[in-house]
């Protein structure tokens, strides 16, 4: 049975699978939220992968400088990665 605990796991799990971002960087009760709404389910399995990254995009929080939890957004993270194949003008 799917609930909005369990449906709340699978958001944080999959946010946090990547690597980039931890959960407390996104308004998760919101994913959750909008995500319910989409669906009218408790499982989100049925959502495809580009709908769901959507949603999760539009819930990152902005970092606060006196906040232990918060690790700042994964979009500043990619600031690190290096293009492999510069780009010639």
């Amino acid at each position: 049975m799917f609930t909005m605990e369990t449906a709340t796991k699978y958001v944080t799990g999959l946010i946090e699978s990547t690597g980039a971002a931890l959960a407390t960087d996104f308004d998760v009760p919101a994913i959750v939220d909008t995500l319910h709404r989409l669906v009218e389910d408790w499982d989100f399995d049925i959502i495809d992968r580009r709908t769901f990254w959507a949603v999760v995009a539009t819930h990152i929080l902005v970092p606060r400088a006196n906040s232990t939890t918060h690790t700042g957004s994964p979009v500043a993270s990619l600031a690190l990665v290096k293009d492999p194949m510069p780009v010639t003008q």
